[in-house]
């Protein structure tokens, strides 16, 4: 992707690539922190163009968030796998 396609946040001088609501990581984590203190709120900063409004779908996992959830994803089949082996009537095989 070119330098001038990637989206940059819309923080008044902040150079650093957006990441969630049109604001860079450091740009969000503050208005969050200001969210949460109750000096301010999202419906606001959306108003005022601070932040876009948040789009529905699939939220966005962090790479460890993604990683590891892929991690318990192989966990599982491999204790599904491992209790199949256990069990003849897993494989087919009839009591009779």
């Amino acid at each position: 992707m070119p330098k001038a396609d990637i989206p940059r946040c819309n923080v008044y001088k902040c150079k650093r690539k957006s990441k969630l609501r049109g604001v860079c990581q450091g740009c969000y984590q503050a208005m969050w922190q200001k969210v949460k203190a109750g000096a301010t709120t999202w419906e606001y900063l959306v108003e005022h163009g601070f932040a876009l409004k948040l789009t529905p779908g699939r939220r966005r996992e962090g790479a460890f968030s993604h990683a590891f959830r892929l991690h318990l994803d192989k966990v599982k089949s491999s204790e599904n796998e491992d209790l199949k082996s256990r069990f003849s009537l897993f494989k087919g095989e009839s009591d009779g």
